[in-house]
């Protein structure tokens, strides 16, 4: 989850974010379920490494919650990131 809200790259607050932002976005790109990624990102919040906001997204026509990184959650997906490519290198490639 961290990894997709980092995809999503850094949209600035006057912008208008795109619905992979919001859960059901969230659950379509992730396939998981709705009860598992709430559950998720109120620990993610509570923790203080993503951030919420109700707002309008790309071609939607209603007000929904959106998730954004903090700048916690930004040094904890990069670091995820990097332990990920690790892990894929075979042992010649390291």
């Amino acid at each position: 989850m961290l990894l997709h809200l980092y995809r999503q790259g850094f949209i600035r607050p006057d912008e208008v974010p795109p619905r992979s932002l919001s859960q059901s976005g969230m659950i379509e790109a992730l396939q998981i379920r709705q009860g598992a990624l709430a559950g998720v990102l109120l620990r993610l919040e509570a923790a203080g490494v993503v951030a919420s906001e109700t707002t309008h997204v790309r071609g939607g026509t209603r007000r929904v919650k959106v998730y954004r990184l903090t700048d916690r959650g930004t040094q904890l997906a990069k670091e995820l990131r990097g332990s990920s490519a690790r892990r894929t290198q075979t042992p010649k490639d390291r």
